[in-house]
């Protein structure tokens, strides 16, 4: 009979202590409810103050964070494809090639794009980061000036206060050297410190099959300054593939089938890196209609500091 009571209360008590305070997949808790249903088990007078500690426990521990992102190029007319996005309910949009929604009179758009951040050259091309209405995008203030050059378009800015965001098209900024990833690589010479709970995500406009052998600034060097600073890309990590021999373009010249690049890419911190649940791109078929390049979707649950 004892032998019964005790698992009867141990059973009881782990699985309250579970469903209130453990039912998040944290590793380092696991022993807690375990724990705390033997104590209870051992002497069942505890019972209300072990009920008292589990929900204590639950009030206080770390949740998961759920997270779907979108990024895309959308080769300018967002007003027009945006409800190509909505069946995916993505949390954050970042968006390359976009018109600035304050300066458009569509009204679908401006609903749609109710809570953003957006720059750009023109009213008409530029990127934008957009959120659902309940998240809190608040633009940081990270140089764009390397040794005053205007390096473009990065779009920083911090996510509900927990983790930063950098939005990246990279541009060819008329520089005949430093286009592209060479503009990514003057700002990671400012910002490498900015960057620690951080995605950086976009088109980049680079592969490491552009690299040359006498430039320090290839995609390649990007790649391992990125690395050093514990920032890696997720598609590579995530489907076990190395740089320059990807086997999913993000990027179809002239939208012709016979030119694929994969050169769209979603860097994270480790907590991105170990949170990344799901990846996928949008279907050839279907996106090639409406632009040059795949959307990728990413899906995350990351643990809230």
């Amino acid at each position: 009979m004892r032998g019964l009571k005790f698992i009867k209360w141990f059973g009881y008590i782990y699985m309250v202590a579970k469903s209130v305070g453990f039912s998040f997949g944290q590793k380092r808790n696991k022993s807690k409810p375990k724990a705390l249903a033997k104590r209870v088990s051992r002497n069942p007078s505890d019972f209300p103050n072990a009920l008292l500690i589990a929900l204590a426990l639950a009030c206080i521990r770390k949740t998961e964070l759920k997270l779907k992102i979108i990024t895309w190029n959308c080769n300018g007319a967002l007003r027009k494809k945006f409800e190509n996005l909505t069946d995916f309910n993505a949390d954050i949009h970042i968006i390359q090639e976009c018109e600035n929604p304050a300066e458009t009179k569509h009204k679908e758009y401006n609903e749609w794009a109710e809570n953003y951040l957006w720059i750009g050259d023109s009213k008409n091309k530029g990127i934008g980061i957009f959120a659902k209405k309940n998240i809190v995008l608040k633009r940081l203030n990270w140089s764009d000036n390397y040794k005053e050059h205007k390096v473009k378009h990065f779009l920083p800015c911090s996510v509900n206060g927990d983790f930063d965001l950098l939005a990246v098209w990279n541009h060819s900024n008329k520089s005949p050297t430093f286009g592209y990833i060479g503009q990514f690589w003057k700002y990671l010479q400012i910002n490498k410190p900015n960057l620690n709970k951080s995605l950086i995500i976009g088109d980049f406009n680079s592969n490491k099959i552009w690299d040359k052998w006498d430039r320090w600034w290839n995609h390649s060097d990007v790649v391992s300054e990125l690395k050093e600073i514990g920032i890696e890309s997720l598609y590579h990590k995530y489907w076990k593939e190395e740089q320059g021999i990807e086997t999913r373009p993000t990027f179809f010249l002239h939208r012709k089938l016979e030119k694929p690049y994969h050169i769209d890419y979603v860097f994270g911190s480790n907590d991105f890196v170990t949170g990344l649940k799901k990846m996928e791109f949008g279907k050839i078929s279907d996106w090639l209609k409406v632009s040059d390049h795949l959307p990728i979707i990413c899906e995350f649950e990351t643990e809230e500091k």
